[in-house]
């Protein structure tokens, strides 16, 4: 069973970009398999070497739909964002989309991180204090 399935004229993608030290803001655009969340693990991996107790923005308002299957991969993300943290670890969210909102409540769950959800990247960075030029909020 899928969340919802994959639109045919919407391109299927996961981009990492780190705005700032210890800042990492990841967009999801399309629908979400397997197989793309483990391909993109790597990169994010990479931006998280040398974090320490980093910030992670999932920014999900242009996802269509997941696999559930990546549920699981998605794990491994959260996993390894937990392990850069001295204390207890956070993920910021952005989605109206409940079925990510019930998957990333279930993650945060059995990972043990927690989750805040905001309904648009420029709330989340607001609720931050983070400033950013307008150029770079229009990124993803």
């Amino acid at each position: 069973m899928r969340s919802s399935l994959p639109a045919a004229s919407v391109t299927s993608e996961i981009r990492s970009e780190s705005l700032a030290p210890n800042l990492v803001v990841t967009w999801f655009g399309g629908y979400i398999s397997k197989a793309l969340a483990e391909n993109q693990l790597l990169q994010f991996r990479g931006l998280l070497s040398e974090c320490v107790d980093p910030i992670w923005i999932m920014e999900l308002t242009q996802m269509t739909g997941f696999d559930p299957l990546a549920i699981t991969v998605g794990g491994e993300w959260w996993k390894y964002f937990k392990s850069k943290h001295t204390s207890r670890a956070e993920i910021l969210l952005i989605s109206s989309s409940q079925a990510a909102r019930m998957a990333g409540a279930s993650l945060s769950f059995s990972v043990g991180v927690g989750v805040k959800s905001f309904a648009s990247l420029a709330e989340c960075f607001e609720s931050l204090g983070v400033v950013l030029p307008m150029a770079r909020l229009n990124v993803g």
